[in-house]
């Protein structure tokens, strides 16, 4: 009698399928890693937007509130760094960020406008002119716009 010997390994069948499978495993995975990596500048775009809206929010709120304001702001001066009050900001709009003494920043992409209204009923005072809702808009490359908006009193 011969002995009976038992085969070990792989057919072509059961090679050819193994690699199929792992190709198709590693195909998934790599579409998953490519759509993260094609978003990562993601959160940093959205952050420059909010750099940007807090510097003009904290520019513009640290000017007086006008003097004699009565519903509707004055057209403003010419002139960014000749702004005297909250109202000056009214209607201000820039496709080059420039800071207050008109120097580019360099952020190519990035455009901001801003709104000045009168808005104390929004915020339950007595007088409507006593109050002013200020509204920066901030569009950047992604193509959304980010808005912050503030409250700004006579006190």
């Amino acid at each position: 009698m011969t002995p009976l010997v038992k085969a070990a390994g792989l057919t072509l069948v059961e090679l050819i399928i193994a690699i199929v499978i792992v190709s198709v495993a590693f195909v998934g995975m790599m579409s998953v890693y490519a759509g993260l990596v094609s978003r990562s500048a993601d959160p940093m775009i959205y952050q420059q937007s909010l750099a940007i809206a807090d510097s003009f929010m904290e520019e513009i709120a640290s000017k007086e509130f006008p003097a004699s304001f009565s519903g509707a702001c004055p057209a403003p001066p010419d002139d960014r760094s000749e702004y005297a009050d909250v109202c000056d900001y009214h209607t201000y709009s820039a496709t080059d960020i420039e800071d207050v003494a008109g120097n580019d920043m360099g952020l190519d992409g990035y455009g901001v406008s801003v709104e000045v209204v009168a808005a104390g009923s929004d915020i339950s005072i007595t007088d409507n002119n006593d109050a002013l809702k200020v509204t920066v808009t901030v569009s950047h490359p992604l193509g959304d716009a980010l808005v912050v908006t503030s409250y700004r009193t006579r006190y």
